[in-house]
């Protein structure tokens, strides 16, 4: 057993998360396949052994209990894939659509659903404000989830208009987010949408914090 596959067993077991066989394999894969191509690309910031299992791998799996199994996902500015990829090797039937603007990225996320015959995943190569002109994408997707990416103010915005009618936006973000809250208030009613959760989490074997943040659509 590689010390990769060491490090995430041993961190998801921490979370309670169960990584079939399958599961493991293609983690290692992906995770082989970010290596290299870090290389190349800006993929991920890496200083220790355990950035890629735990704070991107496993952090990523922290949203998985927020998210039913037959939902509709929108990932936005997916960067390498995450939580995108991680959420669709636990659950491989479901609809994925990853989206990045920088072309590079989407060329390695493509090879990446190739390898892992992830075939619910499809890989968007545009900013998100172009998708937003697209109508079928318009209260497409039961779930969309951004990986600390976005101010909340101009996430709720870019996001909203994607999600169906009682659907879930997640925001996963580090410590502090309370003067995002803020600043985020009357965003959030003016697209219908209301905090439904504020979950604060420990990253294992490192102790970093977490806080996901959950809003529901009401209209």
């Amino acid at each position: 057993m590689t010390e990769f596959e060491t490090i995430l067993l041993q961190a998801a077991d921490e979370m309670g998360i169960t990584l079939s066989e399958r599961q493991i394999g293609h983690f290692t894969t992906y995770c082989r396949s970010v290596l290299f191509w870090n290389r190349k690309i800006s993929l991920v910031s890496l200083k220790s052994p355990t950035d890629l299992p735990i704070k991107h791998c496993i952090d990523s799996l922290t949203a998985l209990p927020l998210i039913g199994h037959d939902d509709t996902l929108l990932d936005i500015g997916t960067g390498a894939g995450f939580p995108g990829i991680p959420l669709a090797i636990m659950r491989e039937t479901r609809e994925i659509t990853l989206v990045d603007s920088y072309r590079k990225k989407t060329s390695f996320l493509r090879q990446v659903v190739q390898q892992l015959d992830l075939t619910g995943v499809s890989v968007v190569n545009d900013r998100i404000e172009n998708l937003m002109n697209h109508e079928r994408h318009h209260g497409r997707y039961d779930v969309v989830i951004s990986r600390a990416t976005f101010d909340l103010t101009h996430y709720i915005s870019m996001a909203t208009p994607f999600l169906s009618r009682g659907g879930t936006l997640i925001a996963m973000k580090g410590g502090g987010v309370d003067a995002e809250l803020a600043a985020a208030a009357g965003r959030a009613e003016g697209a219908g949408i209301v905090l439904a959760g504020r979950h604060e989490i420990s990253l294992p074997l490192i102790g970093d914090r977490r806080i996901i943040l959950v809003f529901t659509r009401s209209r």
